[in-house]
Formats: structure tokens, sequence, C-alpha cells
């Protein structure tokens, strides 16, 4: 990987902010930026070791965010199921809320 690839890589990074860490051409890039581009720019450099920490953590909040995720998907089909709407209509968060609210307070009288 040469440098403007890997400067290329690492601004879709930034803007798109999807890659996931262990994407093999994001490891290049970052690589590259690490053992190139870093020293002559004098940026400061995180080294691997100082860098776990904060990829654990990424992975508790991205399962956190995908079982999230799930359930909100769920709801929304639930949503659409009892409202009618189409399959392309997504509950605004605070409407589904009250939605199940409404459904929960219902059963229980």
């Amino acid at each position: 990987m040469d440098r403007n690839e890997a400067v290329e890589l690492l601004q879709e990074i930034r803007e798109v902010g999807n890659i996931l860490p262990t994407d093999k051409s994001y490891l290049e890039a970052l690589d590259y930026a690490i053992d190139v581009i870093a020293p002559k720019s004098g940026a400061t450099v995180v080294s691997p070791a100082e860098a776990v920490p904060v990829c654990e953590n990424c992975k508790e909040y991205e399962t956190l965010f995908c079982l999230q995720h799930k359930r909100m998907i769920e709801a929304s089909d639930y949503w659409r199921k009892e409202t009618g709407a189409d399959e392309m209509t997504y509950p605004d968060l605070g409407q589904l809320l009250s939605f199940l609210l409404d459904k929960i307070k219902k059963a229980n009288k």
C-alpha cells in the first residue's frame, strides 16, 4: 500500500466510520500512517499495547449496539404490523415507546 492509498483509506474511514478495525486494508493503512506519515508530521502515535483497552471497550459497545438495533427492528416490525404501516415506514423512537406503553397499559387492565 502506498502513501496515497493509505491516506485515501484513512480519510474514507473518518468520513464513513463503518470499517472495522480488523479489516486488513484498514490495518495496512494504519500501519503505514504509524510508520511513515506520523513521524514526518510530528504526530503522537499510540502504541498497539495502549490501543488494546480501547478496542476491548469498542467491542462491548458494538455488542450493545447490535443488541439494541436488533430489538429496535423487532419492535418496529411489531409496530408496523399493528398499525398497518408499510415496510418502508419506521416509527420515531418516541412514537414507538408511546405505542408500546399503551399496549402494556391495555394488557394490564
